[in-house]
């Protein structure tokens, strides 16, 4: 009976040990599948996947990721990839991967089948809620350079043109600076009050010891003892003034400290008039005839597409390659009464470490050339970079059909709390379909049949970014949407018409403060001068009937303000003015005084000294 048990419990088990092993493959395949999904939120799918045991690893003949964005192609498609696992580490729960073998990788291949998720399943996926705080940032500043584009039809500008208009919708911060700084002399004024309150005091004092120094005639002395003693009263009074001076000058320079501050402080309503100056020009949109405002006009909105497609992805990897704290590998343990158990650390490996990627170039024939053929390499793929000691690192390569290169290559390191990410992607000869120069408002123009080179590096250390690129277009074909419309697109387009070639530089950056945005192209001396011919002298009539208007406004209380800050400084100037001139006055009575005493008491010892001489010469 027993016997017969033992059968019933180990035949069902030997039996799941054999679908297991048949099926295993299968349910690993379909687990990798499923986490490659929610990871990009499009379909991926591996074929002919196997598990062997020795080595340990894992290869398939092919994996293809579906674009979640366009889900008829592939973001990549590979032939085999295999790679083995350290097998002592994987004992202890660490996934150690040596090397990776990946060939025929081919970027942005066609998909024979829909590669799109059912609806939900692709904004559930990992890449699809990231924190998207660069590429907002990034694009607030955007379109709000976009919205500040100045408008170049005179006509139009000459119809919507209203200085009053303007004037009454804009907020001028500058009438609200002039009562804050008005407030603050106030402020200090009372302070400078207080301050020289006792000076009449002293003042009593020091007309005081005038007259009682003036009073001394050095004449009427002829007795040295009492020439001694008038010079001894003299240096009292001359200890007393200097005690009033040194007391005089500590306040002296607090009063001249805020003197000067006020000073700056006055000086920078014309900061703030010019800013509101500023944002009054830009509310007309008026346009800036120099090299950063064309190149904004020409290639502005195309520009920033292109940007756009590349912070968001910086955005995914900033995300998903966080900052790694480690977590212990052990927990210490309880301490024994009476002594101490070192615990052995073990071998400083993360949990998953991919050492080497190595990617081989494809070999697929299609018949578009909307895909590339790259190989390149990857290193330190890992959860923790701090025990690895190593930043991830990549460089892809790769070409297409259509004789268009592409190189990305890219730094991502996590081992400090200053994170730092450095990306570079080389483009060239690649045909554009389409680049828009222009908008609806100013010569809407494409370029078609171009090809274009461009150089990008965006480098992000910690919540900062520094981005560039480098753009040039040759082969040229221009397609006007419209005839000229006014004289002002009519030289844009002369200029236009002539040339084959142009490059564009842009910038964005806050390495230091807020975002900056440079951009210029080596058209905007040509457009600048051409357009400025035309456009100059009606500008500046706008921005003068501009300036009349606004200073208009704010002249009232300036001119008030003004007023009673010159008056209030005039005060106090007079203040330290006459009581600097009473201390002077009776130093320089007190040392005129002491040096006639000084000579008389010379003359009266020398007639001291001749009647001596006499005495004893009668004496003899």
């Amino acid at each position: 009976m027993r016997k017969n048990a033992l059968y019933i419990i180990l035949i069902p088990i030997v039996i799941l040990l054999f679908i297991t092993y048949l099926f295993m493959d299968s349910w690993v395949e379909y687990g990798i599948e499923t986490a490659g999904e929610k990871t990009v939120g499009a379909k991926v799918e591996i074929d002919d996947l196997n598990i062997t045991f020795d080595p340990i690893g894992i290869e398939w003949n092919k994996i293809q990721v579906a674009d979640p964005n366009n889900p008829w192609s592939n973001l990549f498609e590979t032939g085999r990839v295999k790679f083995s696992m350290d097998a002592a580490q994987l004992l202890r729960g660490k996934y150690i991967i040596d090397t990776v073998e990946v060939s025929d990788f081919t970027i942005g291949t066609k998909r024979t089948t829909d590669g799109s998720l059912p609806a939900g399943e692709r904004e559930n996926a990992l890449l699809y809620g990231v924190d998207k705080s660069i590429s907002n940032t990034v694009n607030d500043v955007l379109q709000q350079t976009i919205a500040d584009n100045p408008v170049l039809d005179i006509d139009r500008l000459k119809r919507n043109f209203n200085a009053d208009s303007l004037i009454k919708i804009v907020d001028i911060k500058t009438l609200a600076h002039i009562d804050s700084v008005k407030s603050i002399v106030t402020t200090t004024s009372k302070q400078w009050e207080n301050a020289t309150s006792d000076f009449e005091t002293s003042k009593q004092r020091l007309l005081q010891i005038e007259q009682n120094i003036k009073a001394i005639n050095p004449d009427e002395l002829n007795n040295a003892q009492n020439i001694i003693s008038t010079i001894a009263k003299v240096d009292d009074a001359l200890k007393g003034v200097n005690e009033i001076q040194q007391t005089f000058l500590t306040r002296y320079n607090s009063i001249n400290t805020d003197i000067n501050s006020l000073s700056s402080l006055v000086g920078s309503i014309d900061d703030v008039a010019k800013s509101d100056f500023n944002k009054l020009k830009g509310m007309a949109k008026l346009p800036t005839l120099n090299t950063s405002g064309i190149a904004q006009i020409l290639v502005g909105y195309e520009m920033y597409k292109r940007v756009m497609n590349y912070f968001s992805y910086i955005d995914i990897a900033k995300e998903n390659i966080k900052e790694y704290t480690p977590e212990p590998e052990y927990e210490k343990q309880p301490r024994f009464e009476g002594q101490d158990i070192s615990f052995p650390e073990e071998k400083g490996y993360p949990k998953f470490w991919v050492k080497n990627v190595k990617l081989s170039g494809g070999t697929t024939k299609q018949q578009s050339s909307d895909y590339f053929e790259a190989s390149g390499k990857a290193n330190n793929i890992t959860d923790n970079q701090n025990l690895t000691g190593s930043p991830l690192t990549f460089e892809i390569a790769g070409t297409n059909s259509d004789k268009r290169d592409i190189e990305i290559s890219g730094l991502i390191d996590r081992r400090t709390n200053s994170i730092l990410d450095e990306y570079k992607v080389k483009l060239s000869g690649v045909a554009l379909k389409a680049f828009e120069l222009g908008n609806n408002d100013f010569i809407s123009t494409k370029i078609t049949d171009a090809r274009m080179n461009a150089v990008v590096s965006i480098a992000l250390p910690g919540n900062s970014f520094d981005a560039k690129f480098d753009i040039n277009l040759s082969n040229l074909k221009l397609l006007f949407a419209n005839q000229p419309r006014n004289t002002v697109e009519r030289l844009a387009m002369e200029v236009l018409k002539g040339i084959s070639t142009f490059n564009v530089e842009f910038r964005m950056w806050n390495t230091n403060g807020p975002v900056k945005v440079a951009l210029a192209t080596d058209l905007d001396n040509l457009l600048s001068q051409k357009l400025t011919s035309v456009l100059g002298d009606e500008v500046n009539r706008m921005i003068a009937q501009l300036r009349s208007k606004f200073d208009a406004v704010i002249a009232d209380k300036r001119s008030q303000f003004e007023k009673y800050y010159n008056e209030q400084l005039a005060v106090v100037q007079n203040k330290l003015g006459d009581y600097q001139s009473l201390l002077n006055g009776n130093l320089s009575l007190i040392d005129s005084k002491k040096a006639d005493l000084e000579s008389r008491l010379k003359k009266v010892e020398q007639g001291l000294g001749n009647q001596l001489l006499d005495l004893l010469k009668k004496k003899s």
